[in-house]
């Protein structure tokens, strides 16, 4: 086993794992984060099943929550579906996967320009590739929710990042030249996580004006039924409503 430690001058997680894809010299990267906890048997699971599934893009597993308050709960993988839960359900976190070196380099890495929701951004990117899974159906990575984290523990702390990277997939997406079908489901989606955005806002009691942009953008491109759909999502999320996905997009 070699370990290199590399020192990367621009600040920020994605600059970092960047700089340490740039150094990588194995077929596959697992991307780890300082505050979480791997399974000793981790690696071990991850190489049989890249033997099993014949060199497959992803290697994936299930991950153990423990919240700021104790509480505990799984954050299972889901195999079907791939690019709808990681749309709506960022399934491809940090610690929850490894992928093949060349597969991380192909779709770009790391954007530094996303500064919250990164690893949901690099993932639809990933998806988008119509990657072949390994599943592992085992617990193999504990995450400890950190009140100081990348995500935070409310919307209005990090006001104005989510809708950066928001704007970045926006931006991805037009322009992509052949779009196929998971490009066009990011694209559907994109209305629900803007006004997902704002009625947390609004929930924060953020500045109107800052919430407001949000609906705009969230209804601009969207059918008259769609913008019915969108208002009624906005008041439901206010509200404190859960699962609104479900109700903008049915699972498949």
């Amino acid at each position: 086993m070699v370990i290199s430690l590399l020192e990367e001058e621009t600040p920020g997680a994605c600059a970092a794992r960047n700089a340490g894809l740039k150094a990588v010299k194995s077929p596959y990267t697992l991307f780890f984060d300082s505050d979480d906890v791997m399974r000793v048997q981790l690696i071990e699971k991850a190489e049989e099943a890249i033997k099993k599934g014949n060199e497959p893009d992803l290697i994936v597993w299930q991950a153990e929550v423990i919240s700021t308050d104790g509480r505990k709960y799984k954050k299972p993988f889901h195999t079907s579906a791939l690019a709808y839960r990681q749309i709506y359900n960022s399934i491809l976190s940090t610690q929850q996967y490894l992928a093949k070196t060349t597969l991380f380099r192909r779709v770009g890495g790391w954007n530094n320009d996303a500064l919250i929701w990164n690893d949901w951004e690099l993932g639809l990117r990933i998806v988008a590739t119509n990657p072949s899974v390994e599943y592992i159906p085992e617990v193999l990575v504990t995450i400890y929710s950190q009140a100081e984290s990348i995500t935070g523990t409310s919307y209005h702390s990090k006001r104005g990042q989510r809708e950066t990277t928001l704007r970045i997939i926006d931006d991805c997406l037009n322009q992509t030249t052949s779009p196929n079908n998971i490009h066009k489901e990011i694209r559907h989606a994109l209305p629900y996580i803007a006004i997902n955005i704002a009625a947390h806002y609004a929930r924060e009691k953020t500045e109107e004006e800052t919430y407001k942009s949000l609906k705009a953008y969230a209804l601009s491109g969207a059918t008259p039924i769609e913008k019915i759909k969108l208002r009624l999502l906005f008041h439901y999320l206010h509200l404190g409503g859960r699962a609104a996905y479900y109700l903008w997009a049915l699972p498949h």
